[in-house]
């Protein structure tokens, strides 16, 4: 399946490139209040009919690449960057520059994006067995994809505001999620479990033995909005501190899951005024760090033709 790390989404009926619109190109936001209003409630994942789906695939195809344009950005596309295949079946490794310390733990070194893992065990005479495994997270968007063997979601980070608008709502109808669910941008470990995550969806539970996907993780049917990238564990108890941001209210939802990782033992909305981009929280000993940063999420702004990033 043909992979690209990012893309610039351009909506253009000549498929020429388009320049910045102008400030009165959309109508004020006003005009769009009631579909600001229907946005709050807009949930993180919706069913749409299995008939609809069908009957309307091929005519959403045959839009999307009239009205869209795909642009490969070269930085993440090539070099360290480019798309990765998957090898299948785990490999030895036999060249090894230099040596393993003495003292090196067995067990697995793990790398995100893709999940690559690179196996250290020791047989009966002490001898080190190094093998390298890698495999995509197999997350509901990677299997729509993988099943019909092409790109189907149109990107909703960057881009012409009415694009951008355009590709939400798209990605809606033609795949049932707003936006692709990849992730790719962390693995962590809580109560022996292993789990890739992308925030703007739950982590996905990952079989370390073999990297097999299992199953996304709700803690037990509790949580039900994103899930940060980069959840901490706090000292001497074990419990894990998430958050989750939102483009609609709750803005922020701060949570606490318990050491064994079956509870949810703590859950607030923090109530900020505002969708802001918060990539990062910090736990210490005694007091949880929110990042209240300047990135907002402004739709409205996108209604209005301006970009949605402030």
């Amino acid at each position: 399946m043909e992979s690209l790390s990012r893309s610039a989404v351009i909506c253009s009926i000549s498929r020429t490139p388009q320049g910045p619109s102008p400030p009165n190109s959309l109508p004020s936001t006003s005009t769009f209040k009631p579909l600001l209003q229907r946005l709050k409630p807009l949930p993180l994942k919706v069913e749409v009919p299995e008939q609809l789906k069908a009957a309307s695939l091929n005519l959403l195809d045959s839009i999307v690449e009239t009205v869209f344009r795909f642009e490969k950005e070269p930085l993440f596309s090539t070099g360290n960057f480019a798309p990765v295949a998957e090898i299948g079946e785990a490999v030895q490794v036999s060249a090894i520059e230099g040596g393993i310390p003495e003292g090196f733990p067995q067990g697995i070194y793990l790398r995100n994006g893709m999940i690559h893992a690179t196996y250290f065990s020791k047989d009966g005479e002490g001898n080190w067995n190094v093998s390298y495994k890698n495999k995509y997270v197999e997350t509901e968007s990677f299997l729509l994809e993988k099943n019909r063997n092409k790109k189907l979601f149109l990107p909703t980070i960057t881009g012409d505001p009415s694009a951008v608008l355009a590709s939400f709502y798209t990605n809606m109808v033609r795949c049932g999620q707003p936006v692709k669910f990849e992730a790719n941008t962390s693995v962590f470990e809580h109560a022996g479990k292993l789990y890739a995550i992308s925030e703007q969806n739950l982590p996905y539970e990952v079989d370390p033995s073999n990297l097999d996907t299992l199953k996304s993780w709700d803690v037990n049917g509790t949580w039900d909005r994103p899930f940060t990238s980069h959840p901490k564990r706090v000292p001497h108890t074990g419990e894990l501190v998430i958050m989750g941001i939102a483009i609609q209210k709750p803005y922020y939802v701060l949570g606490v899951i318990s050491a064994d990782g079956t509870k949810m033992l703590h859950k607030v909305d923090l109530q900020f005024k505002t969708g802001v981009l918060v990539h990062e929280l910090g736990v210490t000993e005694n007091y949880n760090i929110i990042m209240d940063y300047p990135l907002e999420i402004r739709i409205n702004r996108a209604l209005a033709g301006t970009v949605h990033w402030l």
